[in-house]
């Protein structure tokens, strides 16, 4: 790998301990590192060399960034880069741009989280080496089209989108609910021959039983007491595009025995009429349900379910994926405040640290919910774990479950509450210590001491 590191050209000790530490740690992996230091230099490397990683001190360019950020997104390189902090606040001006952001590390923890910052920078390398001219302008280091997300999980998947959007392959997306499913259908469509051509979104939940059939295959003039007029169905609208059926798992078993011929023989009947009509559709299909186990108990059909499930792409809840939640919450921050007087200085690590343990059921829709909340009611333009909390009262982060409402069965020692909750958060959170006393909201000193105290791993 080629990497460039930016550290001040006026260095402290600590700022020589960073660049000896940063080559150090890269030159076992690397071609070639060039350091520059300051902001110009970084732009005029940059301009004239392609790198695969880009790492700098924030006190290096912060009074510089915003116009740092412009200049280089003109230079189209999209090479990501990585923030070294001296301390737990993220600047307020990386929630305002950060298309470019691969992460942020606290400098302390640098070493522990190098490893893995370095695995996921070479999985996004190879993702973007593989990408055609035409798709390669949708990938960002903080994303990939609509999708904000560098973890493993989801560069994996980005590749899988692009990799089944050059076939015709039935789609089935599978998800919890607000994990981004139909995002999926959209960018499969986007990516593939069909997008000049409708895409065509039905939530099957959402439509009532009796309708559902009539909306999805239309009707003509007649057919039933209100049908003045013939009506094309979902199924013709999308006729040489897509077809994205949502919430599968609740489509009636009449429906499905005619979704089944759909998928074998590409025809379909408006409701009252006697005319086979052939269709060119590609389907992409998408439940939050075990569809296997419905078959089990007679909810759905087994010769459907293997129609629907050739090619099977699964989106990870939010709490899988605990590397994307900082480049989530800096993109929701910067959507959140684009229109609004509202203004954000800053926000805590200690913050993200403690949005990684909650259990987001919502997913990223519940993340959202919970910027949008902390941002109205704090008090604060640094947005810290303080006012998360005041927010989030009915979640315990360390056990992830809703606290209960009626009195716990067994009243346990104070120090064996605080043996768990220490026990819980090391585990959760790999052992790092800075990021475990962070969210724990102990000094390093004191944490060590509780883990020497009762006997923790």
């Amino acid at each position: 790998m080629k990497n460039l590191i930016g550290i001040p050209g006026k260095k402290s000790k600590e700022d020589y301990r960073l660049s000896s530490k940063l080559i150090e740690l890269l030159e076992p992996v690397s071609v070639e590192i060039t350091q520059a230091k300051s902001a110009n230099s970084l732009l005029s490397y940059i301009a004239i060399e392609d790198y695969d990683a880009i790492w700098i001190k924030w006190s290096m360019i912060k009074d510089y960034y915003i116009r740092f950020h412009d200049r280089y997104k003109k230079l189209n390189k999209f090479i990501p880069i990585i923030i070294i902090l001296d301390n737990d606040i993220i600047d307020g001006a990386l929630c305002q741009k950060n298309d470019y952001i691969f992460n942020i590390i606290i400098e302390p923890q640098l070493d522990s989280v190098f490893p893995e910052v370095l695995d996921r920078l070479v999985k996004f390398e190879r993702f973007k080496n593989s990408l055609a001219p035409g798709v390669s302008r949708n990938i960002r280091p903080n994303g990939f089209g609509t999708f904000i997300g560098n973890s493993r999980a989801m560069t994996k998947l980005y590749s899988q989108i692009v990799k089944v959007s050059s076939t015709d392959f039935t789609v089935l997306i599978l998800g919890e609910s607000g994990s981004g499913k139909e995002i999926v259908a959209n960018s499969i469509h986007e990516f593939s021959q069909r997008k000049n051509f409708p895409f065509i979104s039905l939530n099957c939940a959402a439509i009532p039983e009796n309708l559902l059939e009539s909306e999805l295959f239309g009707y003509e003039k007649g057919a039933f007491t209100g049908a003045n007029k013939t009506k094309a169905g979902r199924f013709e609208l999308a006729n040489n595009g897509t077809i994205f059926l949502d919430e599968i798992g609740d489509m009636a078993p009449d429906v499905q025995a005619k979704l089944l011929r759909v998928l074998e023989d590409h025809t379909i009947e408006r409701l009252g009429g006697t005319e086979s009509l052939k269709i060119n559709i590609r389907l992409l299909a998408a439940t939050n349900k075990d569809l296997l186990q419905l078959t089990k108990v007679g909810e759905f059909r087994l010769d459907l379910y293997h129609r629907l499930n050739v090619i099977p792409l699964t989106l990870l809840p939010i709490n899988k994926r605990e590397d994307d939640i900082i480049l989530l919450t800096l993109h929701m921050i910067q959507k959140l405040t684009k229109n609004s007087t509202l203004k954000i200085d800053g926000l805590s690590m200690s913050l993200i640290n403690h949005l990684k343990l909650l259990p987001m059921h919502g997913n990223v829709r519940e993340l959202e919910n919970i910027l949008t909340r902390l941002i109205f009611y704090s008090d604060s333009t640094i947005l810290g774990l303080e006012g998360l909390l005041e927010t989030t009262t009915d979640l315990d982060p360390v056990s992830q479950e809703v606290i209960p409402e009626t009195e716990p069965e067994e009243i346990l020692p104070l120090k064996i509450v605080e043996m768990k909750a220490i026990d819980a958060a090391l585990k959760k959170l790999n052992g790092h210590i800075t990021n475990v006393a962070s969210t724990l909201q102990i000094s390093r000193g004191a944490l060590y001491k509780k883990i020497k105290e009762y006997k923790l791993k």
